[in-house]
């Protein structure tokens, strides 16, 4: 069981799970209305790393049917064949799309085989298809990745570990310009709320926790950190889903010694916060 990703409607949750049976890895996605799930690739190659189109009509993943992890889209609905998006030398996961849906961006190992970078794909809004070449957005010896771009386009969240431990940074996106640390003692997976005024990300500690930003001007204002409820005790399969109100929290566990997947939901974490 590994990375997940929230339908823009918040209807549905794509999630790759490992099959005990067969090891191989596919992507499922769980009618959250329904409870119901199907499965949305069959290839016996693994196929991970769901990101949803902004319309909610595909989904774009990494699949290694070609000895590495390319980058293909499929209909969110499972009709149709999947397609290629972009094959490069080295293996690439998406992990965001713009709200625009003009840039995917992605990160893999180097080209050079240091570290984890972060790129970007320019997309062709009508189509989805690939408008251009994978550009390197941050590329360092260091490893960055769970990037993710804010509503607006302008803000660049993502994981870095160049200080020994990952902490979660911010970067205006294309760039250039500075850099801002939000997470205060080590963090990763950062999320954004829809309206771009909070950043959530899981602590060191395992620790859900929330930054209100204002990003309207040239520079990034970030407020302390607060801590909303612990992750680690719900989740140990990280990274998790957040709704666009940043009212609902969806981790998602699995049982012992089965294929089978748990879905939680944590609703009105304020009022169970004032709870405790």
């Amino acid at each position: 069981l590994g990375n997940c990703g929230l339908s823009p409607d918040g209807s549905r949750l794509a999630v790759d799970i490992d099959d005990d049976a067969s090891g191989n890895t596919d992507i499922w996605v769980f009618d959250l209305t329904r409870g119901v799930k199907t499965r949305l690739t069959f290839d016996p190659a693994a196929d991970m790393s769901p990101v949803w189109s902004p319309d909610g009509r595909q989904i774009y993943f990494a699949s290694s049917r070609t000895g590495k992890f390319d980058i293909y889209r499929k209909n969110s609905s499972g009709t149709g064949e999947e397609e290629l998006v972009i094959e490069s030398k080295a293996s690439k996961w998406p992990i965001s799309l713009s709200s625009d849906a003009r840039t995917l961006i992605v990160y893999g190992l180097g080209d050079k085989g240091i570290g984890d970078d972060i790129w970007s794909l320019p997309l062709d809004p009508e189509t989805g298809a690939a408008a251009g070449e994978l550009t390197p957005f941050q590329q360092t010896e260091f490893d960055e990745d769970d990037a993710h771009l804010s509503p607006d386009g302008r803000w660049l969240a993502y994981a870095c570990n160049e200080t020994g431990r990952y902490d979660v940074y911010v970067r205006p996106f294309p760039g250039p310009g500075g850099k801002w640390q939000i997470s205060t003692t080590g963090g990763d997976f950062p999320a954004w709320r829809s309206d771009g005024r909070e950043l959530y990300y899981i602590s060191a500690e395992g620790m859900a926790m929330a930054v209100e930003v204002d990003g309207a001007g040239a520079s990034l204002d970030a407020g302390e950190p607060r801590p909303l409820f612990p992750a680690s005790a719900l989740n140990s399969n990280l990274p998790w889903a957040v709704s666009g109100d940043g009212q609902e929290f969806i981790l998602v566990t699995r049982g012992q010694g089965t294929a089978s997947s748990t879905i939680n939901v944590i609703v009105n974490w304020n009022a169970e916060i004032e709870d405790r």
